[in-house]
């Protein structure tokens, strides 16, 4: 927590912050690697589309403690709906980032109706994955109704 608390804005920052170096990290990483068996892949185009990945990264993961603080606080709510909430906020802040990025950098593929489809399947799935993250907290109501908790927690 680098000395900050779970519900500031520099702990939500740095997170995100973190989250979009290691999405930017890994997409380079596996396309540099994939380039050794397949070399048409264009390691350039790759690392803008890693930015690209990153900066949308960055948005949702951000975002996921402000989400699940906010969702944690709404009156005892079960953790099914915790871990929905944050399915569908945090894929909803990636989808926007996305987007937006299609917009803000020049070397990506314009936002339009063919491509919003994929962006929108990879966002159901970010989504989803940073929803299991809320299995990790095993003291929210004591664990109970988290199914993740056996595996995860």
């Amino acid at each position: 927590q680098m000395g900050h608390a779970g519900d500031s804005l520099q702990f939500a920052a740095i997170t995100g912050v973190g989250d979009g170096l290691a999405v930017f990290a890994g997409h380079t990483t596996y396309n540099v690697l994939k380039k050794a068996v397949v070399p048409s892949v264009n390691i350039g185009n790759e690392i803008g589309v890693a930015a690209w990945l990153g900066a949308a990264a960055t948005c949702s993961g951000g975002a996921w403690q402000p989400i699940v603080n906010a969702l944690q606080a709404a009156d005892k709510l079960p953790f099914e709906a915790v871990f929905a909430g944050t399915w569908l906020g945090c894929g909803t802040i990636f989808l926007g980032g996305l987007r937006i990025g299609r917009v803000l950098m020049p070397w990506m593929p314009s936002p339009d109706n063919g491509n919003f489809s994929s962006d929108a399947y990879l966002s159901m799935a970010i989504g989803g994955a940073s929803a299991f993250f809320v299995g990790t907290d095993v003291a929210y109501l004591g664990g109970q109704g988290n199914f993740l908790r056996p595996y995860v927690g």
